[in-house]
């Protein structure tokens, strides 16, 4: 691809992905702003009401966060910090309830706007994003019902199922890499550099005056 096309695509992209960009800063600068002021510990507070069913409920969070927003990121950098705070409150490990809100949202996904516009888009089927809606929507809510009670069976009658933070750290220090790692990773680096050796040449311009060159002699 010319230095020329390359300019132009980026540029394109750049102005495709102008308001995706600004909503996805504006998200993540307000789950700082609600972490920083209060107001994650807040909402956390006052969903403690749910009391003993708060599990069940835990996936709808990132469920509506990713329908609102279209990212599981952000829905986690949103509700990631009311989860955290109504299971400390609880008295239930917040290892589970964040995961359930990471786990609810990819459910959602299918359903949120901006991926049915996308798809829509991709295949060529503008205008029956309705269509798409209601053919997935079922799907979506089985998907986050069957999350919401494995989070509750995990929270009261399973609870040897949740990693407990400490123990994972403490194994990942004693994990040391083995000679079969090592081979793997330098296979690995030598692929992409033959890939690169390769590929690069043909993808890159000629430069100019090479083939006036190549007819005069």
């Amino acid at each position: 691809m010319p230095w020329r096309a390359f300019w132009e695509t980026v540029q394109k992209t750049l102005r495709e992905l102008s308001k995706p960009l600004l909503t996805i800063a504006a998200v993540v600068g307000f789950a700082y702003l609600a972490n920083f002021s209060g107001m994650s510990a807040a909402l956390g507070h006052a969903l403690t009401v749910t009391g003993h069913w708060f599990p069940l409920i835990a996936p709808l969070l990132g469920w509506l966060g990713v329908f609102i927003t279209g990212s599981d990121t952000s829905s986690n950098a949103l509700f990631g910090g009311i989860q955290q705070q109504t299971a400390h409150t609880l008295g239930i490990d917040p290892t589970l309830t964040v995961a359930a809100n990471t786990s609810g949202g990819v459910t959602a996904k299918m359903i949120s706007p901006q991926s049915i516009a996308v798809a829509t888009g991709a295949t060529g089927l503008t205008g029956q994003e309705g269509t798409l809606f209601r053919f997935t929507i079922l799907h979506s809510l089985a998907l986050v019902s069957i999350i919401g009670v494995i989070t509750y069976l995990q929270a009261y009658h399973l609870p040897w199922m949740i990693p407990k933070a400490a123990e994972v750290a403490a194994a990942a220090s004693q994990t040391r890499i083995g000679g079969g790692e090592l081979v793997l990773i330098a296979l690995s680096v030598v692929a992409i550099i033959v890939t690169a050796v390769v590929a690069l040449p043909k993808r890159l311009p000629k430069p100019k005056g090479s083939s006036d060159q190549s007819v005069t002699e």
